[in-house]
């Protein structure tokens, strides 16, 4: 059985496992660093560290609503902690391996290698996200190497 905490982005569910989680912590306005991609909303502070802050509606390739409030996520990921900004930080379940539903590859107009595969809940679909896939696709963890670790 693993664990998973459900974010929404927008009207949309997805899953992290809870492995990689560090804290939820309140949306702050992340500063702006010049020459970083696109996906990356800029620096947070977070108790005498700096934070990239990265946005994955970016990534995923979905709108950006006004007014939403937002959670930035802490995760530890490739011995560096990286926050991920999302609509909502829902809640924490459990999932049996059997009930893991393989991402077809034409889901959405986002990249199905992204997932490592999707469940359903309370009448909605689950795509769980692989941070691996997604951070290596996109070069971020090589964009965060080039800086000090927090």
């Amino acid at each position: 059985m693993e664990k998973y905490l459900t974010i929404k982005l927008n009207e949309e569910y997805f899953a992290l496992s809870l492995k990689d989680i560090r804290e939820i912590i309140p949306y702050s306005v992340p500063s702006p660093v010049p020459n970083m991609p696109p996906y990356i909303a800029g620096l947070i502070h977070l108790r005498g560290f700096f934070l990239p802050l990265v946005d994955l509606k970016k990534i995923f390739g979905i709108q950006e609503r006004q007014g939403v409030k937002k959670k930035i996520v802490v995760i530890s990921f490739f011995k560096r902690v990286i926050g991920m900004d999302v609509d909502e930080a829902e809640d924490i379940i459990s999932v049996e391996k059997n009930e893991i539903i393989p991402t077809p590859n034409l889901i959405t107009s986002i990249n199905s290698n992204f997932f490592l595969g999707g469940f359903y809940l309370n009448g909605k679909i689950i795509l769980i996200i692989d941070l691996k896939r997604v951070f290596t696709d996109v070069n971020l963890i090589k964009e965060i190497s080039k800086r000090k670790p927090a």
